[in-house]
């Protein structure tokens, strides 16, 4: 009986698996610029592999679901794209094993540029690394290869209302991992990282934690959860959590005060 052999290549984000080349820089990189001008925005990799490795770039649009997260669309296709603006040098690159690099991205904006806001997604792609599974009469041959998103997001310096708005639109105890969970969307026109600050007082007036939270970036029209884990044990009281949001770029404030009880 001939031998049936099945190859099949699967490709992984980030995270999933043991990459080759990795990006060590930031995966949100936001720029600011006016119309007419030229930006560049630099991308380190590093090959964690001994031996020689190679990547292929892509250019990928996405639109922000707050139920769904990053949906994939074709480059161009979405409004506020700017893949027109892109140059790349090289759609591929080979490292030799443990080499570093950094890949510059040229983006012109054009004079013309009247949005707010715009953004891409570069695709980071390693060559699938195969490897060989024999189970009887059948040879299987699967690949792996990583997948980095790096989004370049653009704010227009000459929009003096382009920044960002954050509205809370949720908040709730999670009572089996004893943990705030908040929910933050964007609801302007620019993105930016932010960062929150947390108090929570008991019925005496008593501050009986603070927590400072991790900062994030947040694009417009996309959704981004705070979890805070509690310190303390909830005695089926009424507990007011203030919550101050703070924009790191445009150093805008948003607070709210909440009451819930918790138990």
């Amino acid at each position: 009986m001939p031998r049936a052999t099945i190859t099949a290549i699967l490709t992984l984000f980030w995270a999933s698996i043991s990459a080759q080349i990795i990006v060590t820089s930031s995966l949100n990189q936001t720029f600011s610029g006016s119309p007419g001008e030229i930006k560049f925005i630099d991308i380190s990799l590093q090959n964690t592999n001994p031996e020689s490795s190679k990547i292929k770039f892509s250019l990928s649009d996405y639109r922000n679901s707050c139920s769904e997260g990053y949906i994939y669309e074709e480059a161009g296709s979405v409004v506020n794209s700017i893949s027109s603006w892109i140059s790349l040098e090289d759609n591929e690159l080979i490292l030799l094993g443990k080499e570093k690099a950094t890949v510059r991205i040229k983006i012109e904006i054009p004079s013309e540029a009247e949005q707010a806001h715009g953004h891409i997604c570069l695709f980071v792609t390693n060559e699938p690394v195969m490897g060989k599974i024999e189970e009887g009469e059948v040879v299987l041959n699967i690949g792996m290869s990583t997948r980095f998103a790096v989004n370049l997001l653009f704010n227009n310096k000459a929009i003096e209302l382009s920044k960002p708005n954050l509205q809370l639109q949720n908040i709730f105890y999670n009572q089996g991992r004893n943990m705030l969970e908040t929910e933050y969307v964007n609801i302007g026109t620019a993105s930016d990282r932010f960062s929150c600050k947390i108090e929570v007082v008991d019925t005496s007036g008593a501050v009986i934690q603070t927590i400072n939270t991790r900062k994030q970036v947040i694009q417009p029209d996309q959704c981004r959860i705070v979890d805070v884990p509690l310190n303390f044990d909830p005695t089926d009281q009424l507990y007011t959590f203030i919550i101050v949001a703070r924009t790191e770029i445009s150093s805008d404030l948003f607070g709210i005060a909440h009451d819930m009880k918790l138990q």
